[in-house]
């Protein structure tokens, strides 16, 4: 019988870390970011004033932004041709800033000049807003402005690990749930978020010894629909760095899991499910349905005698098993439970290396599953 590629876990992550180490492993801003502090700086309507009482037609602005320390934390050349225009200026420390602007015009064709600061205090996790109209001089506008949106990061992401030294280990799918600050995983990390600084962190049984403890502490950068987490690993398995991408690039298709298994109701109706195997060796056909959340896993496995083709098949008990976690809103949950039963399996569309459909039933009807899902193949340790 053919091995089916399960979707790696976290044991399996750190199963593969450990044999690369020993060397028996199988691979498998435009503008800042608006995560954190920022400045925006607005330019205002050109030729609205002049400079002084010459009344000169401004041309030109120099700006220039200095945190604490005399720190230059961005420099703009604004030109009036170009009319009104933001800036955006990334700050990593409250305390007083400071704006200096150059206002240039012209006389008779000669330059003319005149300049002016302010300072100003950076509050955490505010976005200050300055608004500087060209040739009025003292009058630069600071504004508190609103606290930046906060970052979610629920979702399902592309995880990658390097450790030092070592070929990079992923994908592999990482499913977030974020609640206020606190973020909880299917592979059995938690951890939190401040501004855009995460950390992660879990202790992993490999069944022998001590728990392993593995952290990653990163940054959040990109946009709402388009983030990207990257930082440093550490912890039992040695140093190195990750990297996370949203949203994760897996195929993921559709499953139905429908019925009562121990008195405990069971309702699965998701779009994020993934299929794995979809092959059919030595006369053996056999596949996989797997989904898994913060708090909820499922994998249903099933194995043929024959090929993997559409049509009905009644499916002994020996065939099949549901192995799954479940925690509904309400009541009580099931943990770690594997049911196997005969069931009958009507394949509806199965192409070789791409996907599956059709559905299941068992435990005389009291369990019933429909899918439409795309194979997704990930390394796993041998």
């Amino acid at each position: 019988m053919s091995r089916i590629k399960r979707v790696l876990g976290l044991a399996g992550i750190v199963v593969l870390a450990l044999a690369m180490l020993f060397g028996c492993a199988r691979l498998f801003w435009d503008a800042p970011q608006q995560s954190g502090w920022y400045i925006r700086l607005n330019v205002g309507d050109p030729g609205a004033k002049a400079i002084g009482v010459g009344e000169y037609e401004v041309t030109g602005l120099a700006i220039a932004v200095y945190g604490p320390g005399n720190q230059l934390l961005g420099s703009f050349d604004w030109d009036a041709v170009d009319g009104p225009k933001s800036y955006t200026v990334q700050v990593n420390e409250a305390g007083t800033h400071r704006i200096e602007v150059t206002h240039f015009g012209e006389n008779n064709g000669e330059v003319v000049e005149a300049s002016e600061t302010a300072e100003f205090d950076i509050q955490p996790m505010v976005i200050t807003v300055i608004d500087i109209t060209p040739g009025a001089i003292g009058v630069i506008e600071v504004e508190g402005g609103q606290p930046p949106e906060p970052i979610d990061l629920t979702g399902y992401w592309d995880f990658y690990w390097t450790l030092d030294g070592q070929p990079e280990v992923g994908p592999v799918l990482f499913c977030i749930k974020q609640t206020d600050s606190t973020l909880t995983s299917d592979l059995g990390f938690s951890g939190s978020i401040t501004g855009s600084t995460v950390f992660l962190e879990a202790w992993v049984d490999m069944g022998e010894g001590d728990p392993l403890y593995v952290r990653f502490d990163g940054t959040v950068s990109g946009e709402e629909g388009a983030y990207e987490i990257n930082g440093d690993a550490s912890g039992d398995m040695g140093a190195g760095t990750f990297r996370m991408i949203f949203p994760s690039a897996a195929p993921f298709g559709r499953l139905d899991l429908e019925g009562e298994v121990d008195e405990v109701p069971i309702s699965l109706h998701t779009d994020y499910a993934l299929g794995g195997g979809g092959e059919t060796e030595g006369g053996i056909g056999e596949f996989e349905l797997t989904y898994s959340d913060h708090n909820s896993r499922a994998t249903l496995w099933l194995h043929m005698q024959g090929p993997l083709e559409v049509g009905v098949y009644q499916m002994p008990d020996d065939n099949w098993w549901l192995d799954f976690d479940w925690q509904p809103p309400d009541g009580p949950g099931l943990d770690e439970v594997v049911i196997n039963d005969t069931g009958t399996l009507t394949i509806t569309s199965f192409i070789e290396g791409e996907g599956i459909a059709g559905t299941f039933d068992a435990l005389g009807g009291a369990l019933t599953c429909s899918f439409d899902v795309s194979f997704f193949e990930q390394w796993e340790p041998e």
